[in-house]
């Protein structure tokens, strides 16, 4: 599975695209510590024309040559195997934050104007440490995003006391805008491995509304949404919807975006332009809140993990 020496360098070697692609999933995933499995890498490769056997085949070939190396059945970058308990640790710290990742979903379902509540970040990869949060997506009505979002700003706040640990709401969308216009491996991966907590509806709109996905993870399945309750009002959910509806709900949710944004602007004033809009994008019909941009580092040190690996195997990796 490992090309002939590529012809501009002759010291150096050209990997195929398959092990290519392998290598790119694991040197991302190493950002995290966390090494995978064969079927976890043929879900991650972005060879559209591998099959799983072409992924073992390449994954033998690459352990014979000392560019990966395998572990009670997980694959990683260098000699390190302690990466292997450390994964085991995330695994388990992942469940036992499940029940109350099921409670806050439920509980942020019955929220007026939330229409879908989507697990992602750590907790949606089944690798969390010990400063992680539980992360939700969650897509609210058209035109009520802004109340529906400082509604659970401010149960977070005064209920359980500013805690992020159990309730990180940090992605706010409405249903009539499902496409993230971020398209990018990052991104990508962060779509793909959502998992739904209510109304597959919902999530199968999502996921078709950003296919472009695929371009990425072409082999990555749909989340399984069998069994997963539908979407439907509860009675206090219903009333308050209608007390929160027509010219009074419109007066409120721009009262609720404007108090936001300058509160933003205020508190992450150190931030330019540019870097805000990117960070904390805030408009009527979405709401990001990443101040750290954890996109941009993970972006910029997987591409320093790129270059380290090529320098350091003598390898480079295929383009496709």
């Amino acid at each position: 599975m490992i090309a002939s020496p590529s012809a501009y360098h002759t010291a150096e070697t050209m990997l195929d695209d398959i092990s290519s692609s392998i290598i790119r999933a694991l040197l991302y995933f190493d950002i995290f510590r966390y090494p995978l499995t064969e079927n976890e890498l043929w879900r991650v490769c972005d060879c559209i024309s591998a099959d799983e056997n072409d992924v073992r085949l390449a994954l033998e070939a690459l352990c014979r040559a000392g560019h990966i190396h395998q572990s009670e059945g997980v694959y990683f970058i260098g000699r390190d195997d302690s990466i292997v308990a450390e994964r085991r640790e995330k695994n388990a710290r992942a469940r036992k934050y499940q029940a109350p990742a099921a409670f806050f979903s439920n509980l942020i379902d019955a929220f007026p104007f939330t229409r879908a509540v989507f697990l992602s970040g750590s907790l949606s990869k089944d690798c969390m440490d010990a400063s992680s949060d539980i992360d939700y997506f969650i897509i609210t009505e058209p035109g009520r995003l802004w109340l529906n979002r400082t509604l659970l700003v401010l149960f977070k706040k005064l209920v359980l006391f500013n805690s992020y640990k159990f309730f990180c709401v940090n992605y706010f969308i409405t249903s009539e805008n499902l496409a993230i216009p971020d398209r990018n491996r990052y991104t990508a991966i962060e779509i793909a491995y959502l998992i739904p907590t209510c109304n597959p509806e919902a999530y199968h709109s999502f996921m078709a509304h950003n296919s472009w996905v695929a371009d990425y993870l072409p082999h990555f399945p749909a989340r399984d949404t069998t069994g997963l309750p539908l979407a439907k009002k509860k009675f206090f959910k219903s009333a308050m919807e209608r007390v929160l509806s027509g010219s009074f709900g419109d007066r409120l949710d721009a009262l609720c975006f404007r108090l936001t944004v300058r509160n933003q602007r205020k508190k992450f004033r150190h931030l330019g332009e540019e870097e805000f809009q990117s960070t904390m994008h805030s408009a009527k019909d979405v709401s990001k809140h990443h101040p750290q941009n954890f996109q941009h580092h993970v972006l910029h040190t997987l591409a320093e993990k790129y270059a380290d690996f090529e320098r350091m195997r003598h390898v480079r990796l295929y383009q496709s």
